[in-house]
């Protein structure tokens, strides 16, 4: 590919996560959404004419045999997303597709396998490795030694999501991996090294589905890691905490947080592009310069890590 080249962008799935992605890269110079898949004529023909894409597919087999694409954006529906990729890495296109990447941490381990087989890239979503806040907090706390303990917390209310009927039972039943998993994949990658002993419960406590969550981990560098997930709660809250040597740094979601430093508070600023943007850039320059997907970004082997730890919590 020539360096002034358009990079072709295929977007399968046309929701209102696939539609962000979309428009992220509608408005990338060196990028062009070649065509849009989905099995809903509506949605699909809503994105595509909205963005001006003529290519219009109901499958994503047929979308790759015609399109000649140089990559692949993932975003449907929880459950899917583990088959929808593994067809593009079967066929040997680059992939960058939504968390998580399969509600089992077999199916993640199948769509490495086919990678590997296709030699195919494929990067999984967890943008919080890309949002500004959180890396700076990161930086600023390592700057004065080793980590010592991180915090991570992600409640919501799956109750009021069950009631709306818009989420279909298999992720309903394992919606830990569905959302809570951001927390677990941004505490993984905060810590900096891979988990050594982990102690996870879960339990049945308000919903039909298992809904309660807590684990404490601790590294191969020493550090600690507590994780506490509710998705029965009044109301959706991510938090997290990185400590180390006379630091802390306290976040409330990814949008707003401060430095405690030797007593002294200062505010966390953040500065850069949204996480998803800042994302989706990575993923196309890694192709585009035809370089592995590495830090901070996760590949398939950092996800079968965190999707085997999730498993290790959910008792599966």
């Amino acid at each position: 590919m020539g360096v002034e080249a358009e990079l072709r962008v295929g977007l399968v799935g046309c929701g209102p996560r696939g539609l962000g992605h979309a428009r992220i890269v509608a408005q990338l110079p060196d990028a062009r959404l070649e065509a849009v898949c989905d099995p809903l004529a509506a949605p699909r023909d809503r994105l595509a004419d909205e963005l001006g894409i003529g290519r219009r597919y109901e499958r994503i087999e047929q979308m790759l045999e015609d399109a000649g694409l140089d990559a692949v954006l993932i975003n449907v529906p929880p459950h899917l997303n583990a088959a929808a990729a593994m067809v593009c890495l079967e066929a040997g296109v680059d992939t960058l597709v939504e968390k998580p990447p399969g509600l089992y941490a077999a199916e993640t381990r199948a769509l490495r396998a086919a990678a590997a087989r296709s030699g195919a890239r494929c990067m999984v979503a967890f943008n919080r490795r890309f949002n500004p806040l959180i890396a700076e907090a990161k930086r600023r706390v390592a700057e004065r030694g080793p980590l010592v303990t991180v915090v991570g917390e992600f409640h919501k209310n799956l109750v009021d999501i069950e009631r709306q009927g818009r989420i279909a039972e298999p992720t309903l039943e394992r919606f830990f991996y569905e959302t809570p998993i951001h927390a677990l994949d941004c505490v993984r990658w905060l810590a900096g090294a891979p988990v050594r002993e982990v102690h996870g419960v879960s339990r049945r406590a308000v919903s039909r589905h298992r809904d309660a969550f807590g684990a404490l981990m601790q590294c191969e560098n020493g550090c600690i890691v507590h994780l506490v997930a509710n998705i029965t709660s009044g109301a959706r809250l991510e938090r997290y905490e990185i400590h180390g040597a006379g630091i802390s740094a306290y976040l409330k979601g990814v949008s707003r947080g401060h430095l405690v430093v030797d007593g002294e508070v200062t505010k966390l600023t953040g500065n850069g592009a949204g996480s998803t943007e800042a994302q989706d850039r990575y993923f196309l320059d890694c192709i585009r310069n035809e370089r592995p997907i590495g830090p901070p970004a996760c590949d398939l082997d950092e996800a079968v890590a965190t999707m085997e730890l999730m498993a290790a919590i959910h008792g599966d």
